[in-house]
């Protein structure tokens, strides 16, 4: 299963959701691809997911506003919970206080579900709809009392007794029983973060460093380090063949997006890097599938695309057909047919 979400530019009405969901149905059926249109939130589609044994989508929802004095500056902020066998909506997840939700991750028996705000990340239990832990990292400012920071990747450790934050350049380690933040270190602008089998933590940068790293997650200590040409999009771990795969923009074309392989050893490529060309505008989210040997990728030119992951070459496209809709995450599960598309 391929699962986009569609962001919209403005805030819609019913009748404008209405005809939205017919028109992407309808597009659906046209390009011969089995799929439904889900039932999202009047704002913005941010970021979603898929619990690992398949039977969970979860997909976050949040609109920023102008600042008002002593109110938040973000309204609409909720994470819903679906059914990947009907489709339906079984939960919404509400936080008043925490902001827009920009990551997130369930946990292996998809009992938990951990989701990075604007402001920390809560660790929500899904039977209740209750969150079962609050952490609040402090954004690294100048100020005495510093708000906590926006956390754009988390994960669960192997064992899923820690949990990993990380946005802005920093990375928070915290303990899930005694909710103890046990390291803190500072990075170059991360753009991805996530646990390794082996218990380092693998970051991808943005900014001065384009590179991608490995880091002690007890000592922050910094042990393998890979330089690309320009910003880091994503980092996945292929624990079949060992190797990380890495995208980032090409350093002359961001409509071009080219696709690295790291064995996690010295500072070469594991073998030859290429090129995906044919998006005609910049590229807004990559997945690598390895199992299937493909790679997806989601761009403002309001395509989904396919590729070879050995070659680079295009295998299929996507194409929507409204303006007000574009592509900005995705989550995959394989082995199951319908591209799910939820909308404002």
């Amino acid at each position: 299963m391929v699962f986009a979400i569609c962001s919209y530019a403005k805030t819609l009405n019913e009748m404008e959701l209405s005809e939205i969901r017919s028109l992407f149905q309808d597009h659906l059926d046209k390009s011969g691809i089995e799929g439904i249109v889900l039932e999202g939130s009047r704002s913005e589609a941010r970021v979603a997911t898929l619990s690992n044994d398949g039977s969970l989508i979860a997909a976050g929802f949040g609109k920023r506003i102008s600042p008002i004095p002593n109110k938040p500056n973000f309204t609409d902020s909720k994470v819903k919970m679906y059914s990947a066998e009907n489709f339906e909506t079984i939960a919404e997840l509400t936080t008043s206080e925490h902001g827009i939700p920009y990551s997130m991750e369930f946990s292996s028996d998809g009992t938990q579900l951990l989701v990075g705000y604007e402001e920390g990340a809560i660790l929500w239990d899904l039977e209740s709809a209750l969150p079962a832990s609050i952490f609040l990292p402090k954004a690294p400012t100048g100020f005495d009392n510093p708000p906590p920071m926006r956390i754009d990747a988390c994960d669960f450790s192997n064992d899923e007794e820690r949990v990993l934050l990380a946005g802005g350049s920093v990375v928070s380690v915290y303990e899930v029983k005694s909710k103890e933040e046990l390291n803190y270190f500072r990075t170059p602008w991360i753009k991805s973060a996530s646990y390794l089998p082996s218990g380092d933590i693998i970051t991808g940068h943005a900014g001065v460093a384009n590179d991608v790293r490995v880091y002690d997650p007890t000592t922050g200590d910094l042990k393998q380090s890979f330089k690309c040409k320009s910003e880091i999009i994503s980092v996945s771990y292929d624990s079949t063949d060992g190797v990380a795969n890495i995208a980032a923009f090409n350093p002359e074309n961001h409509t071009v997006i080219d696709i690295y392989t790291w064995d996690l050893e010295g500072d070469a490529p594991s073998k030859e890097p290429f090129s995906l060309v044919g998006h005609k505008d910049n590229v807004t989210a990559v997945q690598f599938m390895p199992s299937i040997g493909s790679i997806l990728t989601s761009s403002y030119d309001q395509t989904t695309r396919r590729w070879d992951a050995g070659t680079g070459e295009l295998q299929s496209t996507f194409q929507l057909e409204n303006a007000l809709a574009t592509f900005h995450s995705l989550a995959i599960i394989e082995n199951f047919n319908p591209i799910a598309l939820p909308i404002e």
